[in-house]
């Protein structure tokens, strides 16, 4: 409303500080765009992790506008995570955050 026009999407916080009500601080987004700047829920605190295997090996893999992408099993949790950055970079551009 700030620019006189209702935004046709979310609105996504940049610095996910839901309380950081600044104009600078906001941006239209549509949803996969806000996921990608969301937190991760792991407990390894990387986003595009998961265990497999009994804990023996790590599945990477990221959302792309709802849809599921495969990204290959790796021998650690970093190495799982470094083929998701890679893909969510390319993706999510400015959206990107590394979970943190």
């Amino acid at each position: 409303m700030f620019y006189g026009v209702e935004p046709a999407n979310l609105i996504d916080h940049i610095n996910r500080n839901r309380s950081d009500n600044r104009i600078c601080n906001l941006r239209e987004a549509n949803n996969s765009q806000n996921n990608a700047n969301s937190k991760t829920k792991n407990k390894f605190k990387m986003k595009g992790v998961r265990v497999i295997n009994k804990g023996c090996r790590y599945e990477a893999f990221i959302t792309i506008k709802g849809k599921y992408k495969y990204l290959g099993v790796y021998d650690t949790p970093d190495d799982a995570h470094a083929a998701y950055i890679r893909e969510a970079k390319k993706y999510h551009g400015e959206y990107f955050r590394n979970g943190d």
